[in-house]
């Protein structure tokens, strides 16, 4: 039998600016340096995505990206 592990993942739709979102991507990355037993996930905002991925290489956090939608903010993702 195989065990899954968890895996965490924090969508931030359309709500952070990029110096937001880097601000909070360098908090969460010293809040949760020695997790090791949960994958843990970030999806900024689109414009955010290439700075927080720079922010947290070499952490056990990923990076993934979202789809975009045509409003300027909200708890949007596209269709």
């Amino acid at each position: 039998m195989t065990t899954r592990r968890c895996f965490i993942a924090g969508n931030w739709k359309m709500n952070k600016t990029v110096t937001e979102s880097l601000a909070l991507a360098r908090e969460l990355r010293g809040l949760v340096s020695m997790v090791r037993h949960v994958d843990i996930a970030v999806a900024p905002t689109f414009p955010a995505l290439h700075p927080v991925a720079k922010a947290l290489e070499d952490s056990n956090i990923q990076v993934a990206g979202q789809h975009c939608h045509a409003e300027a903010s909200g708890a949007f993702t596209g269709e």
